[in-house]
Formats: C-alpha cells, structure tokens, sequence
C-alpha cells in the first residue's frame, strides 16, 4: 500500500493516525513501522530526523515517533477552537455545506459537552451570521426559521438553485435569423426566442457580397462624417480659445494704460465735483477760473500798496530834529 511522504507541511497528527492504522491492518511490529516511516520523511521532517536526533532515536519507533510529535505537533487548545469559530465566516468560491462542515468541526473541538440544543443553535446562529449573501440571509433567517444547521443548509441550498433557475428564464437565450424582404439589399432580422439549454450563442445569417460593400460604404461615410465633425468641433474650439486669449491680453493693455495714466498724473476730471467758492462744477480748487484772477488783483493791490509806503512803514524819524532843536 502507498503512504504519502511527510515533508512537515501536511498536519503531524493527521499523518501519523493514518500511518497507524494502516500498520495496524497489515499487522506491522515496531521494527517494520520503523522501516516504513523512516523513507517517508521528506522535506523539513527528513532535515530534522537525520540531521539532528541520534542513531539511538532513530532505531527506535516510539523515541523517534515522540520527537517527530514534540517537532511538528500544533498546540491547540479548546479556547483556540472556540476563537476560531466565532470569527469564522463563509469564504469566496466556499460552497454551504462545506462551510457547515467546517463549523461543525470547530464547534467540537471548543465545546465537547455542550447539550445538543445549545449546539445546534450557536451552529445555525453562526451559520447566517457568516454567509457571503445578505439576501439568501434574510430569507432563511426570517422567513424559514430553521432548528438546526442541517435544516439551515437545506434551505439556503433550495434557494439559491430556485433563484438561479429563475435568473436563467428571464434571460433567455435567443438567435437572430434573417426575414425575406422586397429589397435584395435590404437586410432585416427577426428575433426568435428559444428555451434551448444547449444554445449558448446567437446564430446570425452572414450578408452577401453586395450587402458586404454596401454596409461598409455606409460605414465609411459615417466615419469621414464624423471625422468632419470632429475636425470642425476641434477648429471652433480652437477659434473660441483664441478670442478668449485676445480679449484677455486686451483688458491687461488697457488696465495698464490707466495705470501709466494715474501715475503721471493725468487723470480725467470728475464731472459730479463742486467747488465751493464758485460753486461751479467740472474743476478742481487750483483749476478755478474765478480764484486766479482773484489772487492777480490782489498780488497787483498788494504791490502798488507797498510801493507808496516808507521803506520803515512809520514815516521818517523825527528823533534828530528833536535834539538838534534843544541844542
């Protein structure tokens, strides 16, 4: 009988039960257990057998099986399982049954004397919490109400075959054959619905030679049409982003000229400004027509006023014809 070799990546306790009980079917002693166990280690396992256990180990069967299962065993215990389950959910591509199957195992191992009600209902809890498809979810949770996770796997097994089944009759296959017209060059298909299983694809009947050369004309007049209008969609756009540009670059011209303006100081004259003193409008205070020739006449009266004063603006002094007088 073929034993598959152990290379340390396959689970330690699974291979050496099945080891076993194959050695205890064709009634083996320790030393033919020996002899077919030590050309079966492969891999990592054979690495650690024959690099670093001694020859005493390695004569004896139940040393050399003690060391193997302290090397490759897996620590699991009762919390770890209850761990696993309860984060346990439906994978992709996983069918129901396989995923109840999987919860079961684990539930087992973490809960060995839990009653079977208390079993069966963390299973189907468990089971709809996981599964992939909210819809099939809600259906079996609250319309079907099952006692037990076989009953739960039923169901949701029922419904999605039903909700397939209906899938594939509302899309069903259909082909498309010609219909007999007036015209040669006319070509007119007829949709035939079909509740063939087998048909998987639509059947077209292929155009002659001149309905060929017809409908690719038609097809390169549609394409130089619109390639034409594509080509002038792509002109008037271009035209629209150059006045666009040319109208920009003329504001920046003009805002520019009007800055040069005020700061040379040229501005426009404001039309809305009174002046006070004339009270007229359209001129500023110093461009006042009345306030210039006001300011000439008085620069005239003032000069003509200090011309016919003394240079001392108190008459000549009498002081010495005083004293020249008392003398």
């Amino acid at each position: 009988m073929k034993i598959p070799s152990f290379t340390g990546k396959d689970e330690w306790k699974v291979w050496i039960n099945r080891f076993e009980i194959i050695a205890e079917r064709l009634y083996w002693n320790e030393e033919e257990k020996l002899d077919n166990l030590l050309p079966k280690l492969q891999g990592s396992a054979g690495e650690f057998v024959f690099t670093q256990l001694n020859h005493e180990v390695l004569t004896n069967y139940r040393e050399l099986v003690s060391e193997i299962n302290n090397r490759f065993r897996v620590i699991e215990t009762p919390r770890t399982f209850a761990v696993k389950f309860s984060k346990r959910d439906q994978k992709v591509g996983e069918t129901a049954e396989e995923y109840a199957a999987e919860l079961k195992r684990l539930y087992d191992k973490a809960h060995t004397r839990r009653d079977y009600r208390t079993r069966q209902e963390d299973l189907v809890r468990r089971f709809l919490d996981g599964l992939r498809d909210e819809e099939v979810r809600s259906e079996i949770e609250f319309i079907k109400e099952p006692e037990d996770i076989d009953e739960a796997v039923y169901h949701v097994v029922n419904y999605i075959q039903t909700r397939n089944r209906h899938q594939f009759h509302d899309d069903r296959k259909r082909k498309f054959v010609r219909r007999t017209s007036g015209s040669e060059n006319e070509i007119d298909y007829e949709v035939i619905e079909t509740d063939n299983d087998n048909t998987s694809k639509h059947a077209f009947r292929v155009p002659n030679k001149s309905q060929q050369k017809q409908f690719n004309s038609e097809n390169t007049k549609t394409c130089d049409m619109k390639t034409d209008i594509s080509g002038e969609a792509a002109k008037s756009k271009e035209t629209d982003v150059l006045q666009q540009v040319l109208e920009k670059l003329n504001q920046l011209t003009q805002a520019q000229q009007q800055q040069q303006t005020t700061e040379h100081g040229f501005k426009q004259k404001p039309k809305t400004i009174k002046w006070y003193s004339c009270n007229q409008e359209n001129h500023f205070a110093r461009d006042c027509p009345l306030k210039n020739a006001r300011y000439q006449n008085e620069q005239v009266a003032r000069k003509d006023f200090y011309q016919n004063q003394p240079l001392n603006l108190k008459g000549p002094s009498r002081l010495a014809e005083g004293r020249s007088w008392q003398a």
